[in-house]
């Protein structure tokens, strides 16, 4: 590996590597995942160069390279392993859980739908285990394709996409396409059979530039939530109509009152409106949605990005995750063929 040799700012601490960590960072910056690029950090930084010199070099922001050094200044390499994020409940595989849920039950179960029993002896595991992870996401199986999701009033119907998030100090908004609960239709089927599967990685690329290059970020346009309604609007009517209703999920009912959404609202009286109870709840149903939008494109062998956008998203809605202002996302639909 090629080091800049330029001399390091006063604020950088040169590291010292012990041999058996110099042989294993080498090792691990050889990866494409986030810990070796934590690695090639630390290896930088070990070589004498700047974490300015650092961030252009590997086309990350500052305050990343800082972390990192600094974590395995106090750590070693254990330091360079994710720590669990602040209100996030553990769980035991409960993701990969649910998305199986999604899948409907083979054809020689004679069932239309998974019970917590029937899922259990498919995945070899306990019923208990099935049931918790469910409770846990808000989510249970309702027919085929189709879901009930912990919301108020409560949302039945197949998440065809997410289309668009908002995430203030004081409000946050998922907007939703969702196809009503009609069991076997034919159309939900083939849309759901013909989504991308883009919306989350189209988010994460949009979430992680927001979080790398902060200064940028907040020299954008203060975030109007009538504007972005506005737009999501837009988003949902460039897509192919063929029945889905557009639904807007909020953690706190009061957000749909606020003077620049309260407009909005009124003069769409046909968008369904739900409310989760409690940011955690919602940001649980979030990455739900998430995991059943993407799952066509991990179905054709994408990798998916839904764990680490779940926990950028997480870090954001607690404590602005280091943006100074709003993030606003919306998805640019096309119109299926």
């Amino acid at each position: 590996m090629r080091h800049d040799q330029r001399v390091p700012s006063p604020s950088a601490v040169r590291l010292d590597l012990p041999a058996d960590d110099r042989e294993r960072l080498t090792s691990l910056a050889c990866g494409d995942d986030a810990v070796a690029l934590r690695a090639q950090i630390v290896l930088h930084a070990a070589a004498g160069v700047g974490n300015t010199a650092i961030a252009e070099a590997l086309g990350i922001s500052r305050p990343t390279v800082a972390c990192w050094r600094r974590r395995y200044a106090e750590g070693g390499l254990a330091g360079l392993g994710d720590r669990a994020r602040a209100g996030r409940r553990p769980r035991l595989d409960d993701r990969a859980i649910v998305t199986a849920t999604l899948e409907p039950p083979p054809r020689m179960l004679r069932a239309t739908h998974w019970s917590a029993r029937l899922l259990a002896r498919q995945l070899g595991v306990g019923h208990s285990t099935v049931a918790r992870a469910w409770q846990a996401y808000g989510v249970r199986p309702h027919g085929t394709q189709t879901y009930r999701f912990a919301t108020s009033p409560e949302l039945v119907g197949h998440v065809a996409d997410v289309i668009g998030i908002a995430l203030a100090p004081d409000a946050r908004i998922l907007a939703l396409r969702v196809h009503p609960s009609r069991g076997r239709d034919r159309h939900v089927r083939r849309e759901a059979a013909l989504a991308t599967g883009m919306g989350p990685i189209e988010m994460y690329v949009a979430l992680r530039t927001a979080l790398d290059l902060p200064a940028a970020h907040d020299q954008q346009p203060a975030a109007d939530l009538g504007r972005f309604l506005q737009v999501v609007e837009r988003a949902h009517l460039t897509a192919e109509q063929r029945g889905p209703t557009l639904a807007l999920v909020v953690a706190d009912p009061a957000t749909l009152e606020r003077p620049e959404v309260a407009p909005w609202v009124a003069a769409h009286p046909r968008i369904a409106r739900h409310h989760a109870p409690g940011l955690a709840a919602w940001l649980d149903l979030v990455e739900v949605c998430l995991t059943l939008v993407e799952h066509p494109a991990t179905q054709r062998g994408a990798d998916g990005c839904v764990p680490e956008l779940d926990e950028l998203l997480r870090s954001v809605a607690h404590d602005g995750g280091g943006l100074s202002t709003p993030f606003v996302w919306t998805s640019r639909i096309r119109a299926l063929r």
